[in-house]
């Protein structure tokens, strides 16, 4: 078998392996080291195409093989011609130049070609092929472009799949109005909070489970209309957000009932904190419609309360059911079932 023979060959090989890839990012690694070791270049880069009219670099490195040479500015005069699917273009080196004032030029000649169609990926692959060496080959030339336009396509299919896995997931764990966790999802966060503070050395470590239930909404959507009541829905979670931490989680648990999980809350008192600060979400109008809108909040604790995640959603809802026996914005804790707190 001759010396192209056995590159062709290694090159099958390494294409049937990364088919297997799933990962966009890893797939576009992987096949940057295919193109670089046919025809054999020296370096190999990705470039993005930066696509607004104001932009001074229209390109920007989407990914280098190691050892490549970094800090190249390609002008797109570099690119005298369109470059057409599955063929190569020799760049114009008088566009081409280094940030570092190496004089880049002297030691390579850059060929292009689309990596998949550019025209969906927005990306092009220029190979680095050192001056000192033979000069390549134009039919290794128009192979190496084929070979960049499949696995470019290739890594565009994974690219749509990943983005529309994501969005799928999404779905399936977002509320569709207000975008915070369904019911399902609240509930599996909850339970998995939970294995994480049973296994959590901490002698005091709370979680917390709140519910929000939203008095008389069903007189909001009567009043204003369900417009605007789904509006109020989106704001009242965009609050919630904004009021507890990053590593908490908030829910829409029912159609007028939001859930949060607050982990590790360090004492009954930060709890009680926490809750005065949703409750004045209510009390201080911060809402559309925020004279005619209280909410009634039942908080239960882990482990004081219970140690079942199932249990702690029915005791905060049942607290805060007890709540809205009480005029206005009440707290009611668990352990607490006739002591309604107001918000300080």
């Amino acid at each position: 078998m001759g010396g192209d023979d056995k590159t062709q060959s290694c090159i099958f090989e390494a294409c049937a392996d990364i088919f297997s890839t799933r990962s966009p990012n890893e797939f576009a690694e992987k096949a940057l080291g295919i193109l670089a070791s046919y025809p054999g270049f020296d370096g190999l880069s990705i470039l993005e195409i930066n696509h607004r009219a104001d932009n001074s670099n229209p390109f920007s490195t989407f990914y280098s093989l190691h050892g490549t040479p970094t800090d190249i500015v390609f002008e797109k005069e570099a690119f005298s011609n369109e470059i057409s699917e599955a063929s190569f273009l020799l760049l114009n080196k008088q566009h081409i130049s280094d940030l570092n004032n190496n004089v880049i030029s002297e030691r390579y000649n850059f060929y292009s070609a689309q990596f998949g169609k550019t025209n969906k990926t927005g990306l092009v692959v220029i190979g680095f092929a050192n001056i000192k060496k033979p000069e390549l080959e134009k039919l290794k030339l128009e192979s190496w472009a084929s070979l960049s336009t499949i696995l470019g396509n290739h890594y565009q299919v994974l690219k749509e799949l990943s983005t529309c896995s994501t969005e799928v997931f999404t779905n399936l764990e977002k509320d569709t109005l207000t975008k915070v966790h369904n019911y399902e999802s609240f509930k599996r966060k909850l339970s998995s909070a939970i294995d994480v503070s049973s296994k959590s050395h901490k002698t005091e470590y709370l979680l917390a489970c709140v519910v929000i239930s939203l008095d008389e909404f069903s007189m909001i959507n009567k009043k204003y209309g369900f417009d605007l009541g789904n509006e109020v829905l989106f704001e009242v979670a965009r609050k919630l957000e904004d009021t507890v931490r990053e590593e908490d989680i908030v829910g829409r648990i029912g159609g007028d009932m939001f859930g949060l999980i607050l982990k590790n809350v360090g004492s009954y008192e930060n709890c009680q904190k926490v809750a005065n600060r949703i409750a004045n979400i209510f009390r201080k109008g911060l809402l559309p419609v925020g004279e005619d809108l209280t909410a009634s909040l039942g908080v239960s604790l882990f482990p004081n309360d219970s140690k079942d995640f199932e249990e702690l959603i029915i005791k905060a809802e049942s607290s805060a059911t007890m709540a809205k026996k009480i005029p206005g914005t009440f707290t009611l804790f668990a352990e607490e079932k006739n002591i309604p707190t107001t918000p300080e």
